[in-house]
């Protein structure tokens, strides 16, 4: 979805330049996005917002228990779409397995019931509509429309011709409102019933309830940030050398990890510059990957993702980095969480605000009570064992002097946080909270533009141009 947004946002540029500089050349366009690319700058628009004219698009099985005012089905061509031509099976799968095909061996009776299977599908697309019914077929030589029309007996209507220079104006006009979402409830709300919660959204959401909306719910296109791809490579890595660890008991050397590392990095398709920086850094990881290395602990459970039902049916997800032994004998385990950015300002604040509602509370520490709640939850999982603490292990060293905190400049951090009952109940309620301003659709701005918050946010210039 976010890639498809990303992708409208270039084509609605492309078409605002020519409409802008009717002869622009190719070459005097692409010199302008490699200007744009070597100062940093994004491609950029007006925000288009859900209640402007356009339509929602849903497959058949999607659009299973749902109505609307109108719909439209379109490309209604026999051996096509409606019906679609029969594909021979690659791999045949054991008759037994369709109820209806079980004891039909006839090539010519499995088409009728392929036929009658498509019928039944057609017909659930057609009944989603509570008032007006559209279907739409441009048959070719070799294309007829569909036999379903047909024994509808409808009336036919031709094409109607179209002024392309109107459709063109009218596809890059946006909103005038000041809030760009008044009038979309009913859209909102069928995207906030197809989303689940999870630690990283709850801390957003508690951040910014716009952002969420943008980020989470919406998916508009952002710039792909180094520092993230950096933290999913480092990440990937681990868990390569945690797992040939548990393998071959043996805990992997650095170029093990460096060579797990740089086969994520290709996979994250970053440009050359990018590239560069990740492996530098990368390098910069050994001296606390070699003091990791003197003394392993080996897992027990390693990148899980789990998934739990909260108070009334709400699905809350997430998935921990790695679960180790605390005390073996008495099933106690710990959470670890691994973590690639700067560690001074979270070590400032993990101890000084433990309101878990609050968003003055670090988001670190809401999200190791969120794995508790997650592991102990999950039956399967958790086998009867009891996590009483999280650690949030720092891959970069302080970079300041903590001394009233006891952390020194240049010190590797692993900071061990207790985590009790009460905290899991109130993280709990918290989702629970959270879950239900999300389905009321409580997405305001800040009151006020925060420095701090928004201006390392690519969605600034929407909410405070």
């Amino acid at each position: 979805m976010r890639q498809l947004r990303g992708l409208s946002s270039f084509v609605n540029m492309v078409k605002a330049s020519d409409i802008a500089n009717p002869g622009v050349r190719l070459d005097d366009f692409l010199g302008e996005m490699k200007t744009r690319k070597d100062h940093g700058l994004p491609i950029q628009g007006d925000l288009v917002t859900l209640s402007q004219a356009g339509v929602r698009v849903y497959t058949a099985h999607g659009a299973k228990g749902l109505e609307f005012h109108s719909v439209i089905i379109p490309f209604c061509l026999n051996n096509k779409n409606w019906p679609a031509r029969p594909i021979p099976e690659k791999i045949r799968m054991p008759s037994d397995l369709f109820k209806t095909r079980a004891h039909i061996r006839d090539k010519e009776a499995q088409k009728t019931l392929a036929l009658q299977d498509e019928t039944r599908l057609f017909y659930v697309a057609m009944t989603r509509a509570k008032s007006n019914l559209i279907f739409t077929a441009s048959p070719t030589e070799d294309l007829v429309s569909s036999l379903y029309l047909t024994r509808l007996d409808i009336p036919k209507e031709g094409p109607k011709i179209s002024d392309e220079e109107k459709i063109l104006e009218e596809s890059l006009e946006v909103t005038d409102k000041k809030d760009p979402f008044v009038g979309t409830d009913a859209v909102l709300k069928d995207m906030v019933n197809n989303m689940s919660l999870n630690p990283t959204r709850l801390n957003a959401y508690i951040t910014c309830k716009r952002k969420f909306l943008y980020n989470d719910l919406l998916k508009l296109p952002g710039a792909k940030k180094k520092s993230l791809v950096f933290g999913n490579c480092v990440h990937k890595a681990l868990e390569e050398t945690y797992r040939e660890f548990m393998a071959a008991k043996k805990f992997p050397s650095f170029k093990f990890f460096l060579d797990a590392f740089k086969k994520e990095l290709k996979f994250q398709g970053v440009d050359k510059t990018d590239e560069r920086d990740c492996l530098k850094k990368a390098e910069a990881v050994r001296g606390w990957f070699e003091t990791a290395a003197k003394n392993p602990v080996m897992p027990v459970g390693l990148e899980r993702k789990l998934v739990i039902t909260v108070g009334d049916n709400i699905i809350f997800t997430g998935k921990y980095d790695k679960v180790e032994f605390e005390d073996e004998k008495n099933g106690i385990v710990r959470i670890l969480d691994y973590k690639t950015g700067k560690p001074d300002e979270h070590l400032k604040k993990i101890d000084k605000i433990t309101d878990l509602s609050s968003s003055d509370c670090d988001g670190y520490l809401r999200q190791l009570v969120c794995y508790r709640l997650l592991f102990e939850k999950d039956r399967k999982e958790s086998r009867g064992m009891r996590a009483h603490s999280g650690a949030l292990v720092f891959i970069e060293p302080v970079e300041s002097d903590l001394r009233k905190l006891g952390y020194e400049k240049g010190r590797h951090v692993t900071k061990r946080v207790e985590i009790t009952d009460p905290m899991v109940q109130e993280v709990e309620e918290l989702i629970k909270k959270v879950w239900g301003q999300v389905k009321a659709l409580d997405f305001g701005k800040l009151p006020c533009r925060d420095a701090k918050v928004c201006g390392m946010c690519d969605f600034d210039p929407i909410c405070w141009k």
